[in-house]
């Protein structure tokens, strides 16, 4: 995306996207976009290798309950100086560090399948879902990304990831609701699947 600068330059915003999801598959998710920054667009700023429109996505392949469209959901990379915050920190401002964003995404003779939880199978039989880091397109029309290109082949396993537990969340959920919760230690995910990149979140313009 493009905005005048002094007549003679152009300058892309650089944003984040912010997908809303709600309870039941019929009710559609809400895009959003979230200003991050500028770049000139003189191969000097930090997504100079996207075109317009264009996101560099990088999380786990997957369906989640409450989208038809399979999604990137993409989580805070696990380092110790965030461990460090996220133990310091109250249980709601901790889950909301935590929360990874889900980014629907059409992607055609993906090389591998969306991980698809299915609740009445065992464990064991579930099968595991991919990393995969693409370059995608935001397709205003279907309200998802479309993929166009692979950053990365797929793989099984990934770097640490940060993510709230069930039980933190329903500490943080009673809170919110003004109900007795007990008191429950700082505990983190950092397990096998996380975003390998050098910011917080997806690299996007």
């Amino acid at each position: 995306m493009c905005i005048a600068n002094d007549g003679n330059n152009h300058r892309r915003l650089i944003v984040y996207p912010k997908v809303l999801h709600f309870p039941g598959k019929d009710k559609p998710h809400l895009f959003g976009f979230q200003l991050v920054g500028f770049d000139t667009g003189n191969n000097e700023g930090m997504c100079q290798e996207l075109k317009d429109f264009q996101f560099k996505l990088s999380g786990i392949w997957q369906f989640i309950p409450v989208c038809q469209v399979p999604c990137i959901s993409i989580f805070k990379n696990f380092t110790e100086e965030r461990l460090e915050f996220v133990k310091k920190s109250d249980v709601s401002k901790r889950v909301r560090f935590m929360k990874a964003s889900h980014l629907p995404l059409f992607w055609k003779d993906a090389l591998v399948p969306p991980f698809r939880f299915n609740p009445k199978v065992p464990k064991e039989e579930q099968g595991r879902p991919y990393f995969v880091s693409i370059i995608a397109k935001f397709l205003p029309y279907k309200n998802a990304f479309g993929f166009e290109s692979l950053a990365q082949m797929p793989i099984a396993e990934a770097p640490k990831f940060l993510k709230a537990s069930k039980k933190m969340k329903a500490e943080a959920l009673s809170l919110r609701k003004g109900e007795a919760a007990p008191k429950l230690e700082a505990t983190t995910d950092g397990s096998k699947f996380a975003m390998p990149q050098k910011r917080n979140k997806a690299d996007c313009n």
